[in-house]
């Protein structure tokens, strides 16, 4: 009979150790042997003996888990290669299998819940001997530590594999992942919340292999007293003004246990502007005529808020505002903007008499006709059924910008790329699908939008060798990692879409920001190290990101004399949806069309 064996491929068997592979497995089948026989010859002390045949077992899944595959079958990981649902493949001397079709996705990077990959198993060595897990534990904090709510905690792990590296470590609090660090010194910094928190890390070697460190318990104490709100108050250069003249807002803002973070200054309720350095002026250009109502909010560093008393404004004449306007959308102050170009004097959009409601298609970018069986081109689409067309998608690039790749690479299929049998108006200067598209919507009176974003792009971007680089996107874009909404980020951003969409003959922007929700876990799993400690935030960054659009496309439209949409896609799914129940009402009045994201709801593939 086999007692339990604590190295691997060695087992004491009638008192005697055997070493090796083909040993080890020859003594383990007559170890089960004799210990079946001994089993059924003394029944009557059955309890001792299943527990001999329980370690027996336990010995063989020893043997098991230190087991390699033998990969000699198994072709390499091809990044150009495409892999049906099952397909094995290896990388890195690592077996993998293919949970659905996929392409360009490395199974090293691309193998956790959720994603392309399930790992099988290390590939067997000459030696045959599998690879070794690495070991991790938690160097800070301890749980001795007193933290306070609101303090920044620095969460350390030390990590080494023996037989290779360490790839990454992943932090968790309470099970849910909070970051993954992929260099030495592994750490993260975490704003505590109050409770009590188990905080753990795994380490995931260069074989896939994982191992999860032992729980660190600590207590986060409630913040004792509450913030002082800050002071603010606004003056305004004059109390009358006839139409068209300008105001100049004036606001004083402090806070005795903080910072300012920014002065918002809004007229008859509505947001008309934000200053986020000191002096807090805002220029307004009275737009019509009638008395308006100014006051400025102030936001402290801990988003503590307060509002200064309200400024009476007089204009006197006309109003300078057009017709045509939608009720109830945004109107950007002091820019006179051509609705009438694109709305009827009802405020609804002209879309031709054979188009009552509007059908909205999304043509993808990456079919680009390098593959037959799967090219869709700009000739290929319905035109005459279509009454808007959203290009899916564009990214942001890493330096904030949005991005389509090199536009002067001859096989760029945005703007470089020619194909036969479609059209591209040579005096437009651009070739691509952009060309296509520009082409053909002159043609079927069809717009045509930009979609930022999407599953993919969201928190990332492709680069030129078509992997997927995840560096935060949207999330880092709209959001700073303490919270705070990144002005300069969003300045910079809105600004190269609205130009990209003027250079490129586009009719607006379509957001497809999947997802500025609360929740947890929502979106790109790829995603979750920027997503997850800025999810209470991103809401409040999301309004921002949306009112500096409009107004850049606002002004914008009054330059080109054409009203430039605001578009997004917005999830469905009601575990989402409670994520965004801050979507403010000044929001959504920006916003041109919102469109409902089925796929949400009911699964990817609706």
């Amino acid at each position: 009979m086999c007692t339990f064996c604590h190295q691997p491929y060695s087992c004491f068997c009638s008192e005697q150790k055997f070493s090796g592979q083909r040993d080890f497995i020859n003594s383990m089948k007559q170890c089960v042997k004799d210990d079946d026989m001994h089993h059924l010859k003394q029944r009557s002390i059955s309890k001792p003996l299943f527990t001999l045949s329980t370690l027996t077992v336990s010995c063989l899944l020893a043997f098991n888990a230190q087991a390699a595959i033998d990969c000699s079958s198994i072709e390499e990981w091809n990044s150009s290669s495409s892999y049906s649902g099952g397909a094995q493949v290896q990388e890195n001397n690592i077996a993998y299998k293919a949970n659905w079709w996929t392409q360009g996705q490395s199974p090293s990077t691309h193998s956790n819940a959720s994603q392309e990959w399930s790992l099988l198993d290390s590939c067997k060595t000459d030696g045959g001997i599998g690879n070794e897990a690495p070991t991790v534990s938690l160097s800070s904090p301890s749980a001795s530590d007193i933290i306070t709510e609101g303090d920044t905690v620095s969460i350390t792990a030390n990590a080494a594999d023996a037989d290779g590296a360490v790839v990454r470590v992943d932090f968790y609090t309470n099970g849910t992942l909070i970051g993954s660090d992929s260099s030495t010194p592994f750490a993260l910094s975490w704003m505590a919340v109050p409770g009590q928190h188990s905080v753990t890390a795994k380490a995931v070697d260069d074989k896939g292999a994982e191992t999860t460190s032992s729980a660190v318990i600590i207590t986060v104490d409630a913040a004792q007293g509450g913030n002082e709100l800050p002071t603010v108050d606004l003056t305004l250069s004059t109390n009358s003004v006839n139409i068209g003249a300008t105001v100049i807002l004036t606001s004083v803002a402090a806070d005795s246990d903080g910072t300012i973070d920014k002065v918002d200054f809004f007229a008859n309720g509505a947001l008309i502007g934000t200053a986020a350095t000191s002096p807090y002026t805002l220029t307004y250009t009275a737009a019509q005529s009638g008395s308006i109502s100014f006051f400025a909010r102030a936001t402290d560093d801990l988003g503590a808020t307060s509002d200064s008393v309200i400024s009476q404004l007089t204009v006197s004449g006309g109003s300078v505002a057009g017709n045509c306007r939608p009720d109830g959308l945004y109107q950007t102050e002091g820019v006179t903007v051509p609705y009438c170009s694109i709305y009827d004097e009802d405020g609804r959009e002209v879309m031709g008499a054979d188009h009552p409601r509007r059908v909205i298609g999304y043509f993808t970018s990456w079919r680009a006709g390098d593959d037959a069986q799967t090219s869709y081109l700009v000739k290929d689409i319905p035109w005459e059924q279509l009454t808007h067309i959203n290009y899916a998608f564009v990214s942001i690039g890493a330096d904030g910008n949005v991005n389509i790749g090199d536009v002067n690479d001859p096989t760029n299929p945005a703007v470089g790329m020619e194909w036969n049998n479609v059209e591209i108006d040579p005096a437009l200067g651009f070739k691509g699908h952009f060309g296509a598209l520009a082409t053909a919507k002159a043609k079927h009176d069809v717009k045509t939008l930009i979609s930022i974003g999407g599953w993919a792009e969201t928190g990332g971007h492709f680069g030129p060798n078509g992997d997927r680089i995840a560096d935060g996107g949207f999330y880092t874009m709209t959001t700073n990692a303490d919270g705070s909404i990144n002005h300069a980020g969003i300045e910079k951003f809105a600004t190269s879409a609205v130009e990209m969409i003027r250079k490129y003959k586009f009719d607006g922007v379509d957001v497809d920001y999947e997802y500025p929700t609360s929740m947890s876990g929502a979106g790109n799993p790829d995603d979750i190290i920027f997503a997850e400690a800025r999810r209470p935030y991103l809401m409040r960054s999301y309004h921002e990101l949306m009112r500096v659009l409009r107004e850049k496309l606002d002004k914008a439209s009054a330059n080109d004399g054409i009203h430039y949409m605001l578009t997004i896609a917005a999830p469905s799914s009601g575990y989402l949806l409670r994520g965004m129940e801050t979507m403010e009402i000044t929001s959504i009045s920006i916003m041109s069309i919102s469109c409902l994201m089925i796929c949400t709801e009911h699964g990817m593939n609706t």
